[in-house]
């Protein structure tokens, strides 16, 4: 019995102590849970600590890229300030450089110079358009033939140079000559060039080119020239000018620059005669009316037929008519309306030419200046008389 009880307290110990085994158990498996769920929560703040980590650097490598940019930014505004400075500085400089030159054109246009005032005269005159029409036509026509042709000239003289010289070498070529052949046979190729040249010069302003039977001969062309045009007009209804341009261009536009030209001439001529007219006499009057009397006909002639000839258009003389007499009426009936009035102004301008040779002349002066212009019953129209040739041939004959 003292063992079944003693085995009863065993027992009972046992029980307790498995029961005290057991709460132990349960009490680490609750350990061991709230030791997971601590592991969990430990492991969830890990997490958002690595996560914010992560967006700290992100945010920082942000940062450091804004101010990497602000940082370029800032040295670019520095450049461009730089920049600015010195644009500013550049500015300045014109603006003083400027305000110089406005003083001076204010001191000059309050008290103007010859100098200047040419210089704007012919600037604005360069400016026009027929001046420029004439211009570019001279550099697409003129010039390339001119070019051409000057280059062929070279050639041609180089080749006659060396072509001469090698002759001379020759025929004359020794110790003592050969150092003089290259200016021997210069002196022959370029001679042969210049001294005609010069000849021809010579012959034509002492011989031919004498300025009053120059004159003369101007004047007369130009009223032959208008008295035709006006004949032609009256008899055809049509406009000379621009009929010619509609038959042919190129002939018309040629005629037109060697009558501007010869225009020009005869106007220098007129004003070379009246500054170099005698004093004490009446000569420079009657130059000077010469050039009253040319000088419209040259800004008409300009303004209408030389301006649009150098701009590829028709001629205008249809605006000087309907200025004569009035917009509105039959253009056509009246195209020679302005070549007869200035037919008769070169007649006038003619007979003014007598009258100065006539006022510059004296009973003692040589005949051989003297002109006249007479109407023949054999329809010669005018007779120029030098009796310089008549004295000239017979001093040849004695």
């Amino acid at each position: 019995m003292e063992e079944l009880s003693q085995a009863q307290v065993s027992l009972t110990a046992a029980q307790k102590e498995l029961s005290e085994t057991k709460d132990a158990l349960e009490k680490s498996k609750k350990q061991e849970d709230q030791l997971q769920v601590d592991l969990k929560r430990v492991a969830g703040q890990l997490e958002t600590s690595v996560s914010e980590h992560k967006e700290t650097r992100e945010e920082l490598t942000r940062t450091k890229s804004a101010r990497d940019a602000v940082t370029d930014e800032r040295d670019k505004t520095a450049k461009q300030l730089e920049d600015l400075k010195k644009e500013k500085e550049a500015l300045q400089k014109e603006h003083e450089r400027l305000h110089g030159d406005h003083a001076t054109l204010a001191a000059q246009y309050a008290d103007p110079s010859v100098q200047h005032f040419l210089r704007a005269k012919a600037v604005k005159v360069y400016k026009d358009p027929g001046i420029q029409g004439a211009k570019n036509k001279t550099f697409i026509y003129v010039l390339p033939s001119l070019q051409k042709r000057y280059a062929q000239g070279r050639d041609f003289v180089k080749n006659s140079d060396a072509i001469v010289y090698s002759k001379l070498n020759a025929y004359v070529g020794t110790e003592k000559v050969e150092p003089w052949l290259p200016a021997i046979s210069g002196a022959l190729v370029y001679g042969t060039i210049i001294i005609p040249f010069i000849c021809t010069v010579c012959v034509l302003t002492r011989i031919v080119c004498k300025v009053r039977p120059l004159l003369l001969f101007c004047h007369l062309d130009f009223l032959l020239t208008t008295l035709c045009a006006g004949i032609f007009a009256l008899y055809t209804g049509k406009e000379p000018l621009a009929a010619f341009a509609h038959h042919d261009a190129s002939v018309y536009l040629f005629t037109q620059v060697i009558f501007g030209l010869a225009y020009c001439m005869y106007f220098l001529l007129l004003c070379c005669m009246w500054c170099c007219s005698k004093r004490g006499t009446s000569e420079g009057a009657f130059r000077f009316c010469q050039i009253v009397g040319a000088a419209p006909i040259f800004g008409i002639y300009y303004k209408l037929v030389w301006t649009p000839a150098m701009l590829d258009e028709m001629p205008r003389m249809d605006l000087l008519v309907e200025w004569i007499i009035g917009p509105g009426a039959a253009v056509s009936e009246f195209a020679w309306l302005p070549y007869f009035p200035v037919s008769v102004l070169f007649l006038i301008l003619l007979r003014l030419e007598r009258a100065c040779w006539q006022a510059s002349g004296s009973d003692s002066k040589k005949k051989e200046e003297l002109c006249s212009v007479v109407m023949r019953d054999d329809i010669e129209l005018a007779t120029i008389y030098g009796e310089g040739s008549s004295d000239s041939s017979a001093a040849k004959k004695e």
